[in-house]
């Protein structure tokens, strides 16, 4: 087996793949990584210079030429945008910011409080104009959509199995089973095992590392597209998918509102469990799970790296 672990997308990206003679392996994770690096530069939400930051700037004044991988998740986000009635927007990177979860760009653009993510144009050759000033963020949809970029990069080169673990967010393939393993809730350091995957992508989300105290309440990056509030919950939120894209999207309509986050479950053929922690230890309670994972789940600690993680 052949891994690479390297800093990108804010976190640390894991890629490991077999089947593939030394020189074949490392020229195909390289190519994961350039897929990785593409989208880090071109989908940043934090560097000015990335696609968003053109868009910010200039969005709402000209038609901008943006990244093909770009306009796809745009586009992928509109089309989950409209299915989810609204939860799912990634137009709340004016919120975010506000929030001091994302960096405040260029001050003299005014963002218009109410543009919305129908305030997005797409048009022909990839470029995408803006109806009122908004701020895009790619946060809850872009690290699932490299994940899947990635894979295909180690499948075109024709790897027997391999991962890509982009801290909360992978995506396996082969004929080998890996541990499902997650962050306790009540206590992120602890780890839980929830099962084994052999072939699909999970993808996690939670508020323990990145929740903080704003304006007397506690806020956190997740945020209800309907209302625009932050989302403050103490379970973890799974969701098992074929595409890492969506797996990584449904886990913020599950957080934001489970009952309509489960009608999407089944339009994406997907499945979900939360895992959450009291005083008597963690506790998963399934939503939708498919029959790969070992339901009779009792969990129990396990030293190694969490699927989870977000350094």
């Amino acid at each position: 087996m052949n891994t690479r672990l390297r800093p990108l997308l804010g976190t640390f990206v894991e890629v490991h793949v077999r089947g593939l003679e030394e020189r074949r392996a490392q020229a195909a994770i390289e190519e994961a990584f350039a897929c990785i690096r593409t989208v880090d530069e071109r989908m940043s939400a934090h560097e000015p210079q990335s696609d968003l930051g053109r868009l910010y700037e200039r969005g709402a004044f000209e038609a901008i030429e943006v990244h093909p991988w770009t306009f796809r998740v745009i586009r992928a986000s509109l089309f989950l945008q409209w299915l989810s009635d609204g939860i799912f927007d990634i137009s709340v990177g004016q919120v975010l910011a506000q929030n001091r979860f994302l960096p405040v760009w260029h001050p003299r653009v005014i963002v218009n409080p109410c543009a919305v993510l129908f305030d997005i144009e797409l048009l022909d050759d990839f470029r995408i104009r803006f109806r009122r000033p908004l701020r895009i963020d790619l946060g809850g949809i872009a690290k699932g959509f490299v994940v899947d970029r990635a894979v295909e990069a180690l499948l075109a080169a024709g790897a027997e199995s391999g991962c890509v673990n982009a801290g909360g967010d992978f995506r396996i393939f082969g004929p080998r089973a890996e541990p499902l393993v997650l962050r306790n809730p009540g206590n992120p350091r602890q780890l839980v095992r929830v099962g084994e995957i052999q072939v699909g992508a999970v993808a996690t989300s939670a508020t323990y590392f990145s929740r903080r105290k704003r304006d007397n309440r506690m806020a956190s990056p997740l945020i209800d597209g309907r209302t625009r509030m932050s989302l403050d919950f103490p379970e973890s939120i799974t969701v098992i998918a074929s595409s890492c894209m969506w797996a990584d999207a449904l886990t913020k309509t599950m957080a934001a509102d489970p009952q309509r986050g489960a009608s999407l479950l089944k339009h994406f053929d997907a499945h979900a469990f939360s895992l959450s922690s009291n005083k008597s230890g963690s506790r998963l309670r399934v939503l939708r799970i498919p029959a790969e994972i070992d339901a009779a789940i009792k969990p129990k600690r396990k030293n190694g790296p969490a699927h989870d993680q977000n350094l």
